[in-house]
């Protein structure tokens, strides 16, 4: 069974579990070049923007939900 989903895309929107109010929509996906992992720049219109390891956006039991269109 796998543990992860697919890799967020950008234009994807997450939102964390606790907090329905922040939707958070992928603008980047990008490779460290200091540690080699995949991070994804989120960006929230009020809050600003954040970078999130793409791995904890997708694992399963993660704070993170992926929205799906309307």
């Amino acid at each position: 069974m796998r543990e992860f989903e697919h890799m967020p895309e950008i234009g994807d929107i997450f939102s964390k579990r606790h907090a329905s109010y922040q939707d958070w929509e992928v603008v980047e996906v990008y490779k460290s070049t200091i540690d080699g992992l995949e991070y994804a720049r989120l960006r929230n219109k009020n809050i600003g923007d954040k970078s999130v390891s793409a791995v904890e956006l997708t694992r399963r039991g993660s704070d993170w939900l992926r929205k799906t269109p309307a």
